[in-house]
């Protein structure tokens, strides 16, 4: 069997735009032409890939399992270039890592940066995205190695290891009605406003069940983009925050705000390493990941077991 990649190519397009005239346009071919490539696609599987109807396409149960294999295949040419490019430039090896917000505020720029010191010749490539996205970009390979907390289901084919636990609290402006407060419960905060992170991102979705399983909701007033935007909001006296404790401690004392220990189990978020096999990742990803989960202390017991009852166990970093 001869797999032609532009034609493979060709049918990711088509199925992405619903059309094989928008395919066709992005790959500079003519419709019948195209339509012959997908045509001879499915004499060569020996099934229909498509569905075709007035208004465009839509991919067969196959064309959708081939669909899939062709973005993971081209995302992994497309990092095969990648790599054999900083090769060439001398580099010897890079990693892309995609990390939630927590992570990027609490531990993981201390950890790269000792890695790089110990590693000059790898090139870490860090980007800043919710868990959601990161599992999405491990699935299809545009990333190595990412940053997340056990918000969402973990998909059975990605592998995790324990790398910090993050305990949260809540700010207030001093003139809130709670500011008096040393600490208080979840359920108590509902009944004001609060600053929230990206509707539907992980946090935000958190928060919504837990309110939900309150019989309550979150009366979101203001959404921002990070947890700095979020205490410049509580400083504004528009609404209360949860933010991680590192995030408090640097701002709440220059912004005068009050921060309260949330008495919650989930108010302590584990993060973890994830990545596709540690076997078929590349050598300078797999130090990566050994290094953030060597010689990490485990989340209290009692934290794990609540987040194990929200995904699959967690598993340990083995010893070397």
């Amino acid at each position: 069997m001869r797999l032609d990649l532009f034609s493979l190519h060709l049918f990711a397009d088509i199925v992405d735009t619903h059309s094989i005239n928008q395919g066709a346009k992005r790959n500079n071919i003519a419709v019948s032409a195209a339509s012959k490539r997908i045509a001879d696609l499915e004499h060569l599987f020996g099934t229909n890939l498509l569905h075709r109807h007035a208004r465009g396409v839509l991919p067969t149960d196959a064309g959708e399992t081939l669909h899939m294999r062709i973005k993971q295949t081209l995302g992994d040419l497309q990092q095969l270039m990648v790599e054999m490019s900083e090769f060439a430039k001398g580099v010897r090896g890079q990693v892309r890592v995609y990390s939630n917000l927590t992570a990027m505020i609490h531990c993981l720029p201390g950890d790269l940066a000792a890695f790089v010191d110990e590693h000059r010749n790898v090139r870490v490539d860090l980007e800043e995205h919710s868990t959601l996205p990161t599992l999405e970009a491990l699935q299809r390979g545009s990333a190595d190695v990412g940053i997340v907390a056990p918000v969402v289901p973990y998909p059975d084919e990605l592998h995790y290891w324990h790398y910090e636990t993050v305990k949260h609290v809540v700010v207030v402006h001093p003139t809130h009605p709670l500011a008096a407060r040393q600490s208080l419960s979840f359920p108590e905060t509902l009944a004001y406003d609060y600053i929230g992170l990206e509707a539907r991102g992980g946090w935000d979705l958190l928060l919504t069940q837990m309110a939900r399983a309150c019989g309550a909701s979150v009366k979101v007033r203001v959404r921002v983009n990070g947890f700095e935007a979020a205490c410049r909001m509580v400083e504004a006296n528009l609404g209360l925050a949860i933010v991680p404790t590192t995030t408090a401690e640097i701002y709440a004392a220059s912004l005068g705000l009050r921060t309260l220990l949330l008495n919650e189990m989930w108010a302590s978020v584990p993060l973890h390493v994830c990545f596709r096999d540690l076997k078929t990742l590349p050598v300078s990803a797999r130090l990566l990941v050994k290094h953030l989960t060597a010689r990490k202390p485990d989340a209290p017991m009692q934290v794990m077991r609540w987040w194990e009852t929200r995904n699959r166990p967690v598993h340990s970093a083995p010893a070397d």
